[in-house]
C-alpha cells in the first residue's frame, strides 16, 4: 500500500522538469477504433505554448466533491464523469488548476497511436515538461491486468511516483499500461472527438509525437449538489459589516460581507468574508417564487474566507448563502 501521506497533502516544489511520460512506446499489436465522429469538425485555434499561470497549493476539503468536467475545445465538448473516482488529491488539484484559469487556451501535446491509445494535454507549455509548483500522490491505481485503462478513462500522466502534477491523459481505445497512472474519471460525450484526433494521426507521421492542433479553450466544473431549499419565510437579516474588507477593487461591485466579482471563463465568483469559518456552504438562487437550479464550485479555508463559482447567469436573482442552517446573507444580483 502507498504512504498514506502522499494521499493527504500536495508537496510544493521547485521549478521541476515533469516530462510526464507515460511509458516508452511498447511493440504490440495496435488496437482497432472507428474516428465514429463524421460530425466532429475542428476550427482554427490561436492557443500557443505558454509559461503556466502561477497558481495557489490547493487544499483538501471534504465539504466539495467535483463530480464533473466539460472540456470546451476547438474541437467540440469533452463531458467527463469524476463523481465515482475515489482520486480526491486529482480531483483537488485539477479544480483548484480549472478555476484559476490554468488550462484555458492550452494545447493539448501527445498523441499515440500504437500500443498505447491515448490524447494527452494539461501542460500549458505544450512540451510535455510543464506543471504546477505542486505535486501529489498516486491513488485509485488500477489492476496489473490487460486493458487496465479502458477506453474513455481519465488518467494523472507522470514522471515516476507521485509526481502527479497537471498534465492528464484521455484514453480513446482499450490500452494496456502498467498499473501506475491515477485514475480519476470517465468520459461519458465526446469519446468520438478523441477518436477524430486520433484518426488524423500524429503530425509529421510516426505513432507518438504531436496531434493536430487541439486546444482547450476553458473548462468547466460541477460539484455534487448540495444546495438546499432557499428559506420561504425567514427574513433577510440585517447587513453586519465585513470583519476584515480586502482592498478597493473598480471591478467589485462590495456589498456587506460578499463581493462579486467577473473572471475569464466563468460569470461570477462570490468571496464571503466572515469571522467564523464556514461549514458546509450552500447557494440558492430564485426568482419569482422560484428556485434555480444551477451548478457551482465552493470553497472554504480556516481564514474564515469562502467563495462560489458559477457560470450560471443570475442577473435578477435573489441570492441565498448559508451555512448549514445559518442565512448568512441574501441578495439580488445586479449586472456588474
Amino acid at each position: 500500500m502507498k504512504d498514506q501521506a502522499n494521499r493527504a497533502t500536495f508537496i510544493p516544489r521547485a521549478a521541476v522538469l515533469l516530462s510526464a511520460c507515460l511509458i516508452p512506446q511498447t511493440i504490440t499489436t495496435p488496437g482497432s477504433f472507428a474516428s465514429g465522429a463524421s460530425s466532429v469538425a475542428c476550427v482554427e485555434t490561436e492557443a500557443v505554448g505558454h509559461a503556466p499561470i502561477p497558481v495557489p497549493v490547493p487544499t483538501l476539503n471534504p465539504q466539495v466533491s467535483l463530480s464533473q468536467i466539460i472540456l470546451h475545445t476547438n474541437c467540440g465538448d469533452i463531458t467527463i464523469d469524476t463523481s465515482k473516482q475515489n482520486a480526491p488529491l486529482a480531483k483537488t488539484s485539477f479544480a483548484q488548476l480549472a478555476s484559476h484559469g490554468y488550462f484555458d487556451n492550452t494545447l493539448c501535446h501527445r498523441l499515440t497511436t500504437s500500443g498505447i491509445f491515448v490524447l494527452q494535454c494539461g501542460d500549458p507549455t505544450a512540451t510535455g515538461s510543464g506543471g504546477p509548483n505542486w505535486s501529489f500522490g498516486d491513488e485509485n491505481l488500477p489492476p496489473n491486468k490487460p486493458n487496465n485503462y479502458p477506453a474513455g478513462t481519465l488518467a494523472m500522466a507522470n514522471s515516476g511516483p507521485s509526481t502527479n502534477g497537471s498534465q492528464f491523459f484521455l484514453v480513446y481505445s482499450d490500452t494496456t499500461l502498467p498499473p501506475n497512472y491515477t485514475i480519476w474519471g470517465q468520459v461519458t460525450s465526446g469519446l468520438e472527438i478523441i477518436k477524430y484526433i486520433a484518426a488524423q494521426g500524429v503530425r509529421g507521421g510516426g505513432s507518438d509525437g504531436s496531434p493536430i492542433p487541439v486546444a482547450i479553450n476553458s473548462t468547466e466544473l460541477f460539484y455534487q449538489d448540495k444546495a438546499t431549499p432557499a428559506p420561504s419565510a425567514t427574513p433577510a437579516p440585517s447587513a453586519t459589516p465585513a470583519p476584515s474588507a480586502p482592498k478597493e477593487n473598480p471591478q467589485v461591485t462590495r456589498i456587506p460581507e460578499i463581493s462579486i466579482v467577473k473572471v475569464p471563463s466563468f460569470r461570477y465568483r462570490v468571496n464571503i468574508h466572515s469571522p467564523f469559518l464556514l461549514q458546509n456552504l450552500t447557494v440558492t438562487a430564485s426568482r419569482s417564487g422560484k428556485t434555480k437550479k444551477f451548478s457551482y464550485q465552493v470553497r472554504t479555508s480556516s481564514s474564515g474566507m469562502a467563495s462560489f463559482i458559477t457560470t450560471a447567469n443570475l442577473v435578477g436573482y435573489t441570492i441565498t448563502l448559508s451555512s448549514g442552517r445559518k442565512e448568512l446573507f441574501r441578495t439580488v444580483v445586479k449586472q456588474i
